[in-house]
């Protein structure tokens, strides 16, 4: 509603992070191209990783099965 654009990671996963971390970065470029203002993803603890790269935990996300 406020017109900022973010890109949202919805599926990505997979063995050997090491070998396609740098598909991130292409998601991020893609993202600049198409005007976002973030990228952003939900996911387990492990890719709190990139909180290096700059990435930021504003929140966290909780589920319960039933």
């Amino acid at each position: 509603p406020n017109g900022r654009r973010v890109c949202v990671i919805t599926a990505c996963a997979g063995h050997e992070f090491s070998k396609w971390r740098h598909t991130i970065k292409e998601i991020e470029k893609y993202a600049r191209a198409m005007g976002c203002a973030a990228v952003r993803l939900s996911g387990r603890k492990g890719w709190k990783i990139l909180k290096s790269e700059g990435y930021r935990e504003p929140w966290i996300m909780l589920e319960k099965g039933l």
